[in-house]
């Protein structure tokens, strides 16, 4: 887990790197539905090839909605969809901001808000056809979060992993590039210049406890009984995992460890940063005293001010060497995750109590628990044997069976003539909002074939 950057080599690496209004009656499919079902996406630029002829540049625009976490997780829904179906580009836009965000601050903030596949246009120089437009706002229908299938106990095969591992590859792809096209890249930078990332052992934590938040976060039981014990026991929890690397990990100890910490919870930064004896740093950013930033401030500069340190402190936690949860939340298993682990790091879950914690070395590991060498369990009152899974709610898959939608989608695409736009499913999808069958569940059904 060697991740040294100078700053040649990060200048390197920035170069190449409600409710719904109507609801739509699932049913759980038969079990025998899933078997051998072709997965949700088929591979790459392979059985659609046939979608760009005579067609100049098909597209699809994705409109996000909500905070950073569950945008980045449906832009990756969006992206996946895009490569799937053979279109050219991905247009994304940001509504927000009122009359300063003129519509879309999408490119108010990365370089621009159109991102292109490998695929080439093909054009029929006997033929005036127009590009065809694919429209998605928040939900990609077809693709849900990983929890669903868990806690539904969806039967998993074979071919649905290889769908899985498809996806989580085109993950990575697309956060590379939002990584590489952030404005905030000289930013960035200079604050791990100035904190020296590159000779010390990065420690990424996310603090998400709600900071007041109602709603939908204590609805999905993200909060704790007591903020400040939790807080207390994480402390605590953090220098033990601390003293045992020393012990099982020397390698990664030849470096002193650096703690970045992005938080939604302003109150815990006075006692966290100056009385904890933990080398502890943060990004200067006006935080809101109570509830979450994108509602917070909605108008003016402000609101891109507070888009832009967002996007700070989630790519800043991207180059971590170790990425801890101290709760389960869209904002780490985003594009954090997914590019720490492709740098060689870990990714750590805290239990409800703060008091264990359970460190997983790669991907695939993470999503099927399925290697003991690559799993590692801390805890402080005698509970160093809990294994903790946060249960990936947040890192989004293909579904099992493959959607309607995207069945319309190929039709529209390979027919001539007719609408050049086609509405991509419903803002908010109602497939697995049904009662789950396992609601504690964290683990796949794996089904062997």
């Amino acid at each position: 887990m060697n991740f040294s950057i100078s700053l040649i080599g990060f200048v390197v690496a920035w170069v190449v790197f409600f409710r719904p209004t109507s609801f739509t009656k699932y049913e759980v499919p038969d079990t025998k539905v899933y078997q051998n079902n072709k997965p949700y996406y088929p591979e790459f630029n392979s059985s659609l090839n046939n979608i760009t002829t005579s067609i100049a540049a098909n597209k699809l625009v994705h409109t996000s909605m909500f905070g950073l976490g569950h945008r980045t997780a449906k832009i990756s829904c969006a992206w996946h969809l895009t490569k799937s179906l053979n279109l050219t580009q991905m247009h994304l836009i940001w509504p927000d901001c009122g009359s300063e965000g003129k519509g879309n601050i999408f490119p108010m903030l990365f370089d621009s808000n159109v991102i292109h596949t490998s695929i080439q246009p093909q054009s029929n120089s006997s033929s005036d056809t127009v590009s065809k437009t694919i429209s998605v706002e928040n939900d990609a229908d077809g693709c849900y979060g990983a929890n669903n299938y868990k806690i539904h106990q969806v039967p998993i095969y074979r071919n649905n992993t290889k769908s899985f591992a498809n996806k989580i590859s085109s993950d990575l792809e697309l956060y590379q590039i939002l990584r590489s096209t952030f404005k905030g890249k000289k930013d960035i930078i200079n604050f791990m210049n100035e904190h020296n990332f590159s000779n010390h052992f990065v420690i990424g934590l996310h603090i998400r406890l709600g900071n007041g938040e109602g709603r939908n976060f204590a609805a999905q039981g993200r909060g704790v009984d007591n903020e400040w014990s939790f807080i207390y026991n994480l402390v605590d929890l953090i220098h033990h995992f601390l003293e045992e690397m020393q012990v099982t990990h020397p390698d990664r100890q030849r470096r002193k460890p650096l703690i970045f910490l992005a938080t939604d919870s302003p109150k815990f930064l006075p006692y966290l940063v100056n009385d904890t004896g933990l080398p502890i740093v943060v990004l200067p950013q006006k935080r809101v005293e109570s509830g979450v930033t994108f509602s917070a401030f909605r108008e003016g500069q402000q609101c891109i001010k507070g888009w832009y340190d967002q996007l700070l402190d989630n790519i800043l936690l991207s180059f971590s060497d170790v990425l801890i949860a101290a709760r389960h939340s869209s904002f780490t298993q985003g594009l954090p995750i997914s590019l720490v682990f492709d740098q060689g790091g870990s990714f750590c879950e805290v239990s409800n109590s703060a008091e264990a914690m359970t460190c997983i070395d790669d991907m695939s590991t993470w999503m099927y628990r399925n290697d003991d060498s690559k799993t590692h369990h801390y805890g402080i009152h005698n509970k160093t044997e809990e294994h903790v899974n946060h249960g990936g709610y947040h890192v989004h898959l293909p579904d099992v069976v493959i959607s309607n939608e995207y069945k319309k989608a190929e039709q529209f695409l390979t027919v001539q003539g007719g609408q050049n736009n086609m509405k991509y499913g419903t803002r908010f999808s109602q497939k697995y909002r049904w009662a789950p069958k396992c609601k504690d569940c964290t683990n796949f059904n794996i089904i062997s074939e």
